[in-house]
């Protein structure tokens, strides 16, 4: 079964730059997703969503928000693998291929934490090369 909390692993081949994208999975056949993208300038954004999940046959029919379609879906292992992701649509990511993988809440917190921990580090960082010019 595909419930439970899953973290972005892979995307088209490439390990996602700077970012988390969780996606949590109930029973009731509805999802949440959670976005952190740090900015290579500093700081980040957190971005919320979520809908409808109902796989059948291989299929994954979403909604997420005002959109809503369909996409190929595997599970295997602690994986599943879409073909194209609900959380990526609106990106340069769009028909590219993405793995997630089953992880847990409490390594979910600890990533998440260590990468806000990063962007204001990477935010002090900036302002201060901006005083120094």
């Amino acid at each position: 079964m595909c419930e439970g909390t899953w973290i972005l692993n892979n995307v088209g081949g490439q390990v996602p730059p700077l970012a988390l994208h969780i996606i949590r999975v109930a029973p009731n056949d509805t999802w949440k997703s959670e976005s952190l993208l740090v900015h290579k300038g500093g700081g980040y954004t957190e971005v919320s969503g979520g809908g409808e999940w109902k796989i059948r046959d291989g299929t994954l029919q979403y909604t997420a928000g005002d959109n809503s379609g369909r996409t190929g879906i595997q599970l295997i292992d602690d994986r599943m693998i879409l073909a194209k992701d609900p959380m990526l649509q609106l990106t340069d990511y769009v028909d590219t291929t993405c793995i997630y993988v089953r992880t847990s809440e409490q390594e979910t917190a600890r990533i998440r934490d260590e990468l806000i921990a990063f962007a204001e580090q990477r935010t002090r960082a900036v302002e201060a090369a901006n005083k120094k010019s």
